[in-house]
């Protein structure tokens, strides 16, 4: 960076005097370098995580940080572990049988869930108070108490049905 910083100060006190730069060895150099960090922007960008820390904890001198990734798995812990259900899992209860290969959960505690019934007395409440209002009675004072006009409902195909009866011929005897 520093070399970079060198040869593009150079150049611009070229320009800056009225000077030609071209054949000036410090041009190709220049764009030597800036290939250089033009390819190393992504991985820049990828450490950039990991220096930001390194130099927290230098500034800082401690390990202790609110560290998100610190809380990560760390996949060394479960291979020791493992390893060690598989000899004492014949006396456990959960884990896989050795012979049937079913997984069987373990019994940590059963735990009552209470939201069941407070739904099923929700949806009572509201199923009767469906039946409140479909009922008889409630239909009879909206009627009477409506400005609307009345509604006459009619079953039209009890009506039909009795009228094609009525005038299909009669076959011949």
């Amino acid at each position: 960076m520093l070399s970079y910083l060198i040869d593009l100060t150079h150049l611009m006190l070229h320009k800056c005097h009225g000077k030609s730069i071209e054949g000036n060895p410090s041009v190709w150099r220049l764009v030597e370098l800036r290939t250089v960090l033009e390819k190393m922007k992504p991985i820049d960008q990828k450490l950039k995580y990991q220096i930001d820390k390194v130099i927290k904890i230098a500034n800082t001198g401690s390990t202790e940080s609110s560290d998100p990734l610190r809380y990560r798995a760390n996949p060394d812990n479960f291979a020791s572990k493992l390893e060690s259900e598989d000899d004492d899992s014949e006396g456990e209860e959960g884990g896989e049988d050795k012979e049937t290969k079913i997984y069987r959960p373990p019994h940590i505690a059963a735990v009552a869930y209470d939201g069941d019934e407070k739904e099923k007395e929700v949806r009572a409440i509201e199923k009767a108070k469906k039946r409140a209002l479909s009922s008889s009675i409630m239909r009879e004072l909206k009627e009477e108490y409506s400005e609307g006009p009345q509604e006459i409902k009619v079953r039209v195909k009890s009506r039909i049905k009795s009228k094609e009866e009525h005038s299909l011929p009669t076959p011949p005897p």
